[in-house]
């Protein structure tokens, strides 16, 4: 039945300027809910995520949507289990990032099955900001 989730990653190592605390992101989805961004730290390597939800439309035939993702609501997750105890994520920390369409919550816990098949995300843009001064 496979384990609940796909997911890719970027390969080189980001750096982002530490007064980073939000990501602006231009997607499109293909209506089905449960895709993710996810970043690495080195501030907690090893199999540890820190996860958000992308906001996106459930109709497939929306245009690409602006989203916009603050650091704040990334939560650690590993294995799709939540990471209570785990530092809140700083932007001088992340490492790697990724895209994951997932059948468990931001943070852990089961959210709901994933029907099998093709699924497409597109991706137009993606920028760190400063929003918060």
């Amino acid at each position: 039945a496979g384990g609940g989730f796909a997911s890719v990653r970027y390969g080189r190592e980001l750096h982002l300027d530490p007064e980073v605390d939000s990501l602006l992101m231009e997607a499109r989805g293909d209506g089905r809910l449960g895709y993710k961004l996810t970043l690495q730290t080195s501030a907690f390597p090893g199999g540890v995520s820190y996860q958000c939800l992308l906001p996106l439309s459930e109709n497939p035939s929306v245009e690409f949507e602006q989203l916009c993702l603050p650091l704040s609501d990334f939560r650690a997750s590993s294995r799709g289990r939540a990471m209570p105890d785990a530092p809140p994520l700083r932007a001088a920390d992340v490492r790697t990032m990724g895209l994951m369409l997932s059948r468990y919550e931001v943070g852990g816990g089961v959210k709901a099955d994933i029907p099998p098949g093709p699924f497409r995300l597109q991706l137009r843009g993606l920028r760190a900001v400063t929003i918060a001064r």
